[in-house]
């Protein structure tokens, strides 16, 4: 084993991996084959303490069974060739984490990750079928060059991976930032519920297919919450069942397959509260149930929605406007 004070590209470490088993680096790291399909040659590396940047059109799987720590960045980005990406050691990136366009890419695994500094970005990679983060724990301060509702404010960013079906969060406690699942047409579950709070804006849209979300143990928000053209999402229980309090908005938006919405704990609502085009394709008994909500800054807007009831006894203030539009099947409203 070695430290090597400084950074290194891929040729060096090779030559220091013929004589040592692991080797750390204090240090970035930047690997660039130009006609290796693997990274074999470098699998001594242990550990950097700056970025680690890996490129190559000719690479085809990224396996570095020895690496544990990136105290910088990790950026495999629009690899041409690569299919397979297995970090399994690996358990802390203290930067960003940022797997993007990479065209053929099939599998993702960092089954050991814990903990990821600044932000993961996940997009564009269309043949992903599989994202396995399942020890992931943390997730911090926010990524200045993910794309969100409002642009770099995504923290966590697993967007338009066309082919994801299988995406392993449910380990996750810690949301220190926004968080966005957006555009992943094969998804249909999604399990964060072991978190408790998220900084920032929790969106979720655009998923074809997802027809279950898991936020069991969240309690607040500190941003709005989107719920937005997920046609297929349906539930007997409530999404959030903890849910106590959005320092923004809350909006769910073309959720046509959603009849029964209830947030059961949630009290407060510090932006507007917007229900459109949600629940008219299963219109039998749905129901809209915010029983404890109190507070509320704005309007509270419902438009072309399938419920028969909805449920707001606990309101005590509303500043703004109270709306109901194009709700035909609507016969009851509790104040």
């Amino acid at each position: 084993e070695i430290s090597v004070l400084g950074d290194l590209e891929l040729d060096a470490l090779a030559d220091l991996c013929t004589d040592y088993a692991t080797v750390d680096v204090k240090g970035s790291v930047t690997l660039s084959p130009t006609d290796g399909t693997d990274l074999s040659s470098v699998d001594c590396l242990g550990a950097t303490t700056g970025d680690l940047v890996i490129e190559g059109d000719t690479l085809t799987e990224i396996d570095l069974p020895g690496l544990t720590q990136v105290g910088g960045n990790l950026a495999i980005e629009s690899l041409a060739a690569l299919e397979n990406i297995t970090l399994n050691a690996l358990m802390e990136v203290g930067g960003s984490l940022q797997v993007v366009s990479n065209p053929y890419l099939g599998v993702l695994s960092l089954e050991e990750i814990c903990d990821v500094g600044t932000s993961i970005v996940i997009r564009g990679n269309s043949e992903m079928l599989t994202a396995n983060l399942a020890n992931l724990v943390s997730i911090h301060l926010s990524n200045q060059n993910a794309r969100s509702q409002a642009e770099g404010e995504a923290g966590i960013d697993i967007s338009d991976n066309a082919s994801l079906e299988q995406l392993d969060l449910g380990n996750v406690e810690t949301i220190g930032c926004p968080f966005m699942i957006d555009g992943n047409d094969a998804l249909t579950s999604l399990d964060i519920g072991r978190n408790s709070t998220v900084i920032g804006d929790l969106q979720i849209s655009n998923n074809a297919s997802l027809q279950e979300v898991n936020l069991e143990l969240l309690s607040q928000v500190h941003g709005s919450m989107i719920l937005e053209n997920n046609p297929f999402l349906t539930t007997s229980e409530s999404i959030a069942p903890a849910l106590q309090t959005i320092q923004g908005s809350l909006e769910l938006v073309s959720l046509v397959s959603l009849n029964q919405v209830l947030f059961p704990m949630l009290t407060k609502v510090e932006g507007s509260v917007v229900l459109t085009d949600v629940g008219q394709d299963d219109v039998s008994g749905g129901s809209i149930n915010f029983r404890s909500l109190e507070t509320l800054s704005t309007d509270i807007k419902f438009r072309n929605i399938g419920a028969e009831s909805i449920n707001l006894s606990s309101l005590q203030t509303l500043p703004g406007n109270l709306l109901f539009a194009n709700s035909d099947y609507l016969t009851s409203v509790t104040l």
